[in-house]
């Protein structure tokens, strides 16, 4: 025969879990509903100042200030088409994305930072990383933009430089100019 102490145990045992299901489960969701950081939107396409097309993606969820993602490039630095995917974890603090990104699986550990300011309506970052170039290697530190469009935003060229005959020590993310 079965006490009711048992049975007042199970039911404390289910009501507990039910708890800590719902809770586990809105959490983040009430956290994004009071937080004070900017909502992004999920989908933006990567720019860099080797054209005006976007060279990938980033696709990011939001809770709160901290944000998960995966950046995906389509088009290397050296202009060829392959595409690259990297998972990116950060936060978000008033208009800034500071964040980590690393290449999941690659012996190589190919891993970098970015440090983006958000501007236009939140539908443009304007920014840089900052990576170890393993062929070369040298730390280097280009210009990206993100934005919600598929075009290049206006201001855009002008930030990252494609709007002026590059040299060829200009070309090379980190070389400064020759003095005269």
């Amino acid at each position: 025969m079965v006490s009711t102490g048992f049975y007042t145990g199970v039911a404390a045992g289910l009501l507990v879990s039910l708890i800590t299901f719902f809770i586990a489960k809105l959490l983040p969701w009430v956290h994004n509903v009071l937080s004070k950081e900017a909502k992004l939107p999920a989908k933006w396409q990567w720019f860099d100042d080797t054209d005006k097309e976007p060279i990938g993606t980033l696709t990011i969820k939001q809770t709160g200030n901290i944000v998960k993602g995966e950046l995906i490039r389509n088009t290397s630095t050296g202009g060829e088409k392959k595409q690259r995917r990297f998972i990116l974890t950060g936060k978000l603090y008033c208009d800034k994305l500071i964040a980590l990104y690393k290449e999941p699986g690659n012996p190589r550990l190919v891993s970098g930072a970015l440090v983006l300011k958000l501007r236009s309506n939140r539908e443009h970052f304007y920014g840089r990383t900052l990576y170890l170039k393993h062929d070369s290697g040298n730390v280097v530190a280009p210009k990206f933009i993100f934005s919600t469009s598929e075009e290049l935003p206006e201001l855009g060229e002008k930030y990252l430089g494609l709007d002026k005959q590059k040299t060829s020590l200009e070309t090379s993310n980190n070389n400064p100019k020759p003095k005269k």
